[in-house]
């Protein structure tokens, strides 16, 4: 009952956008143009990239924010219901949206004789700082809904950099042994920041901005993530990944236990690998709408995309120089466990300790 109370006048918020937004001159010409599937689609490898893309966007993962903000979770949170309840409210949320924009984009094709749907705007800023504002202005109330679209822009941008900086700050806090300095580490990384954000806020920033936003985060995570499952599913092992699962109390069926070892180890990185190395054979130059960017710039867009991959073997040098220092053995022993690698309470061990680790 108190989360009823709690979600009704947003409920009613959103029954009242719908209802004024339908009543835009053209809104159902966009949400027929948005239901009516192409199957020759789903032909181009760039509708799967693209869709791949969008994914590790919405959802977080080899970002590193899903691991920091899983790290304040209690030992017996249940991380399993938590992945598919968000993963449902994220499509959700997304087939959502897609009534909204689409609405829009068949009100703007209205106003526009002799263009079609999907004529009127591409993805990107366009869609947020030209569709939604001329549409929304002409909608009933449209100031308060104008005020909610842009306060909603302002919260996604500033919990989306909550996550972003929490990544940072706890990653250099945890490595270099900070944790009384935090607020110092903190204000740093966000001084940083907008120091190499002021490149974007040029004449020319938008160029910038395109630039980033096609390489920062585009075929290197991938990379990322068919890494991360290699190690986990072929080193570290499936079996142990689940019996970690079942120290943690969480209860999954058989079924879906078999389903996700099965997407961790073979289907998950082999659809990765395929889609990469296709992104990679029709690859096309960077670009900002019909602008080409020059050779130099191109250059500078897969040094940016490569930059955040160089980083995995100069830590993985950086290590062995430390361990042979140190007298630690190196080889095999580099990517097992420790001793000290399990639940902070021993007796939720459901092995003994010497199948955890090897002798270091």
């Amino acid at each position: 009952m108190v989360y009823f109370t709690a979600l009704f006048p947003f409920a009613v918020l959103i029954i009242l956008f719908i209802f004024s937004i339908s009543s835009l001159p053209g809104a159902s010409k966009g949400i027929k143009f948005y239901l009516t599937p192409d199957f020759n689609k789903l032909k181009e490898i760039d509708v799967w990239t693209a869709a791949a893309n969008q994914i590790f966007f919405s959802l977080g993962p080899t970002f590193g924010g899903l691991i920091t903000l899983s790290s304040y979770n209690k030992f017996n949170n249940n991380c399993h219901r938590d992945a598919l309840l968000v993963s449902f409210i994220n499509c959700g949320t997304s087939v959502f949206a897609g009534f909204v924009i689409f609405s829009i984009l068949g009100f703007m094709a209205e106003q526009k004789p002799g263009l079609e749907v999907k004529d009127i705007v591409q993805s990107g800023p366009a869609l947020a700082f030209v569709a939604y504002p001329e549409a929304v202005s002409k909608m009933p109330v449209s100031p308060l809904w104008s005020f909610l679209f842009f306060f909603m822009l302002l919260t996604l941008g500033l919990d989306s950099m909550f996550t972003f900086v929490e990544t940072l700050t706890t990653a250099i806090i945890d490595q270099f042994s900070l944790s009384k300095k935090k607020p110092y580490v903190v204000i740093g990384t966000c001084v940083v920041g907008f120091i190499c954000g002021l490149s974007m806020c040029t004449s020319a920033g938008f160029y910038m901005f395109e630039l980033l936003d096609s390489t920062g985060a585009s075929w290197n995570i991938m990379v990322y993530a068919i890494i991360e499952l290699v190690i986990v599913s072929w080193l570290y092992g499936t079996n142990r990944f689940c019996e970690n699962i079942k120290e943690m109390e969480m209860k999954i069926p058989t079924v879906m236990l078999f389903y996700w070892k099965a997407c961790w180890s073979f289907i998950t990185p082999i659809t990765l690998a395929v889609l990469l190395i296709i992104s990679f054979v029709k690859h096309q130059p960077y670009k900002s709408n019909d602008y080409v960017y020059p050779n130099n710039i191109q250059a500078l867009g897969w040094l940016i995309s490569i930059s955040s991959l160089m980083l995995i073997p100069m830590v993985a040098i950086y290590q062995v120089i430390i361990r042979q220092n140190k007298g630690k053995k190196l080889g095999w022993a580099l990517i097992q466990p420790t001793r000290h690698w399990g639940p902070p309470d021993s007796t939720r061990r459901k092995f003994p300790v010497n199948q955890w680790w090897t002798s270091q």
